[in-house]
């Protein structure tokens, strides 16, 4: 008697067990969505409002492979400037950039402009997937080769 009272309090404790696991996995399918729903809403802003950095954590060059990033590193972009701070890049910071495109995709944004600086022209693309954050920055010198490089997008 003893052993099937114990044997029908462990099967009601598993069952209660499933029944937590179950609310704990809606509960963080709803806590992801709404941080994805918050970081479309702050890249949308953002983007829009020309007033962004572009962290990297990673480079990458077609002949050096790939590089982690352990510094920090940015690109500012502001309305009225554009300064990149990053290793293998080249040192930009003009008060005017010409802007190519600031526009939605399926995924997120993409942004990019024109800056001449140091005597080269200089295509700077950076785009985001909107639901995570994750970005990439793509810069193509008419004196160097392209540069890749992988990171976040934040405030200013």
């Amino acid at each position: 008697m003893k052993h099937l009272i114990l044997m029908m309090v462990a099967v009601f404790a598993i069952s209660m067990s499933a029944q937590a696991q179950k609310l704990s996995k809606e509960e963080k399918a709803a806590a992801k969505a709404q941080k994805e729903a918050e970081t479309s809403a702050l890249m949308k802003n953002l983007f829009q409002s020309k007033n962004f950095q572009f962290v990297p954590t990673e480079v990458q060059t077609k002949t050096g492979g790939s590089v982690n990033i352990n510094k920090y590193e940015y690109t500012r972009v502001r309305p009225d400037s554009f300064i990149v701070r990053m290793s293998q890049a080249p040192s930009i910071d003009v008060p005017k950039y010409e802007l190519v495109t600031n526009e939605a995709t399926k995924t997120g944004y993409i942004f990019t402009v024109k800056v001449e600086a140091g005597g080269s022209t200089n295509t700077i693309s950076i785009s985001v997937n909107s639901k995570t954050g994750f970005a990439q920055m793509r810069i193509k010198s008419n004196k160097a080769e392209e540069l890749i490089y992988k990171g976040s997008i934040r405030e200013n």
